[in-house]
């Protein structure tokens, strides 16, 4: 189960890895937002088809049994409740990190399986952790924030 994310962090998502594997309780994944389409959503999976989930004061239960959740950030519990429904035989109930301040299935209802289209593997934790190049002279290690190649290109200028 991944950490959860944060702003500036960097995501390399995953948009093939429905050949080889499924989805999990836990997995983040980038989908379709149900309500439109033009805007992608990241978020974790907190039940799978054919589960029955409800929350109460904030504390989220699948399948009867609460869900340990070391992901969610202390400042950002909720106290919302829901009551309890099953997850249709397609979809998934997706949740934010960020309980407080998320627009998840609470809101928008479980996820069509149709509507997911990535899975995040890795991300790299902006100002966390570093990059290694080795500089040729005297073998010495220079750290770099961001590798080149992921740094976005400056704008071309005219002479």
């Amino acid at each position: 189960m991944q950490p959860g994310l944060r702003d500036q962090d960097r995501l390399f998502i995953d948009k093939f890895f429905f050949r080889f594997e499924k989805i999990s309780r836990g997995d983040v994944v980038v989908f379709h937002y149900p309500r439109d389409p033009e805007k992608s959503y990241i978020k974790r999976i907190i039940a799978l088809p054919g589960d029955s989930i409800f929350i109460d004061h904030g504390r989220v239960w699948v399948n009867d049994q609460p869900l340990d959740e070391p992901y969610v950030p202390h400042r950002y519990l909720d106290t919302r409740s829901m009551p309890e429904i099953l997850i249709p035989s397609s979809d998934y109930f997706v949740m934010g990190d960020h309980r407080s301040i998320s627009s998840d299935s609470r809101d928008f209802g479980p996820v069509d399986r149709d509507l997911i289209y990535g899975k995040s593997h890795l991300h790299l934790l902006a100002r966390r952790i570093t990059w290694a190049s080795f500089a040729r002279q005297r073998q010495a290690a220079v750290y770099n924030p961001i590798p080149p190649l992921l740094k976005k290109n400056p704008p071309l200028t005219h002479p």
